[in-house]
């Protein structure tokens, strides 16, 4: 499989568990944060990928990666 398959991937997903609204919310903060910063909060190889997916790395990392983000979003 390629990474985009999995670059958006709530964790459910990738453990084959039942989905609700807030795996949708999820998925749509990794895509509004792409939008906002041009790159994608998950990236690497496809295994690093489906690490930090399965974990649910996305809030660590959107911490760690903040000062990416326009100012007026962070403030927001």
């Amino acid at each position: 499989m390629k990474e985009d398959s999995f670059r958006y991937a709530p964790p459910e997903r990738i453990d084959g568990l039942l989905e609700d609204a807030t795996s949708d919310l999820f998925s749509l903060a990794l895509i509004a944060y792409e939008m906002a910063t041009g790159k994608a909060l998950y990236s690497g190889t496809l295994e690093n990928i489906i690490q930090l997916a399965r974990r649910a790395e996305g809030p660590q990392l959107l911490l760690r990666q903040k000062n990416d983000l326009p100012k007026s979003v962070r403030e927001y």
